[in-house]
């Protein structure tokens, strides 16, 4: 997992190419302009869903996780926790390489707020769970890109 500033967000470049791409094109983009929904930076290598979701106040123990795409995500309004589990697992949904989805249940886990100014990227194999109320407000409009990485 890495978490910064938005603005850091240049300095991540060169861990992946399909990571790259999807950098320069945040870069050149004016999001808040984009309508919701999927938008395609480099076909199924990098893209990215713009998003208006109601956060959860009442959390279940599962963590999603992917194998094929890491997470970049970060809002353009509100504040939110994204909760990052570590420690022993174990597996509550099989997963589904057709959606590049599974589910999990973590030992120990870490909130992560994550805000206009901040970041997380969740790499494959890293369980994390998403749209977690963070006392500011019961929605969030979220950028969530998805970089293949192979």
């Amino acid at each position: 997992m890495i978490y910064d500033q938005l603005s850091e967000l240049s300095n991540y470049k060169g861990l992946h190419p399909n990571l790259d791409a999807a950098i320069d094109a945040l870069a050149e983009l004016d999001l808040i302009m984009l309508d919701l929904g999927k938008h395609s930076i480099d076909g199924n290598n990098s893209f990215f869903m713009l998003q208006e979701n109601r956060l959860d106040k009442d959390i279940g123990p599962e963590f999603e996780v992917h194998r094929d795409y890491l997470d970049l995500q970060f809002l353009l309004e509100g504040r939110e926790i994204i909760k990052y589990g570590f420690g022993d697992r174990e597996v509550s949904k099989a997963y589904d390489p057709t959606i590049d989805f599974g589910q999990e249940t973590c030992e120990r886990e870490m909130d992560v707020v994550i805000d206009p100014d901040h970041f997380a990227i969740y790499f494959p194999g890293e369980a994390h769970r998403p749209n977690v109320y963070a006392n500011a407000g019961e929605t969030v409009k979220k950028c969530v890109v998805k970089v293949l990485i192979d």
